[in-house]
């Protein structure tokens, strides 16, 4: 019962690990990603927020200009 545990806890502990090293690939592209929007530098130099947030916060957004002003966006974020 032991060995079963133990080789259990091995097999979840590789596949976390296999998991961290995709998540951080799939962050390192959605940042090249959105690099690549005029907004990027704007957003990022916010301070506090760095460029993955800022490339969160562009992914979610969209369309900046699809918002007429100040005020709808932050009535979309709310």
């Amino acid at each position: 019962m032991n060995d079963e545990l133990v080789s259990n806890l091995s097999q979840l502990a590789r596949l976390i690990n296999q998991y961290q090293k995709e998540i951080e690939t799939i962050k390192y592209k959605l940042v090249l990603l959105a690099k690549k929007s005029k907004y990027f530098e704007s957003i990022n130099s916010i301070f506090g927020i760095g460029e993955f947030t800022t490339s969160i916060i562009i992914s979610e957004l969209g369309n900046i200009n699809r918002f007429n002003n100040i005020k709808e966006l932050t009535a979309y974020c709310v």
